[in-house]
């Protein structure tokens, strides 16, 4: 392995320590603020440490609405090139649930703004998007870190 290389000039810098709006649809198409077809989170995160691919590992919880259950972890992606990348799971296991929600997204440079795509897993899913049972839900987030 070669000597690692010097940051870039203008490398890309993402916090996710804070309080995030996650906004999520409910199909591929729909963008996330499109309003009445998407659901609004508060989500508390905090820094669990350096990550394994230059980024950082992350944990947390929603904050409203206080009957929302699951707990966050994820880690962000990057080798001083290009954008962070996001990649959260959101996990509701006591038993008999086992319920989990993947995201995935890169960071808006210059903001404090990751878009992307989520999936449920185990979730039972219905309309034209959960089409059986065991299909789940997907579509599309928004996660912006707010002053509150």
């Amino acid at each position: 392995m070669g000597t690692p290389e010097a940051a870039c000039s203008d490398a890309d810098a993402l916090n996710m320590q804070g309080i995030w709006e996650l906004i999520t649809s409910y199909a591929p198409e729909a963008p996330p603020d499109l309003v009445p077809t998407s659901s609004v989170f508060k989500v508390k995160l905090a820094s669990s440490g350096s990550g394994p691919h230059g980024g950082m590992l992350f944990e947390g919880v929603y904050v409203t609405p206080e009957t929302q259950v699951g707990s966050f972890k994820g880690e962000t992606f990057y080798h001083q090139r290009g954008v962070q990348v996001m990649q959260m799971v959101m996990e509701y296991t006591p038993e008999p649930y086992c319920y989990y929600q993947l995201f995935c997204g890169r960071h808006i440079r210059d903001s404090e703004v990751v878009e992307g795509a989520w999936v449920d897993v185990g979730g039972h899913g219905s309309g034209p998007y959960g089409r059986g049972p065991i299909e789940g839900y997907f579509g599309r987030f928004l996660l912006t870190k707010t002053t509150e």
